[in-house]
């Protein structure tokens, strides 16, 4: 699977299962409601400093969504 891809299931998963829309996690994590959508959607490289962002977001360790990548 591809490294964007697995990135952005991760992202999504980790979101529903905290209850949480792309808007709350886009407020919480200081990003744009687009660039979370374009990360969920795999349609975005995404730098080191966007991880730390979404997993603030989401309230998660970064590590959690960088799981089963390569």
């Amino acid at each position: 699977m591809d490294p964007r891809t697995k990135f952005a299931d991760n992202v999504e998963a980790q979101r529903r299962e905290a209850g949480l829309t792309q808007e709350k996690v886009a407020l919480e994590s200081g990003l744009a409601l687009s660039e979370i959508s374009r990360i969920e959607s795999g349609n975005r490289d995404v730098r080191l400093t966007t991880i730390v962002k979404v997993a603030k977001g989401l309230g998660v360790p970064a590590g959690d969504l960088l799981e089963g990548l390569p």
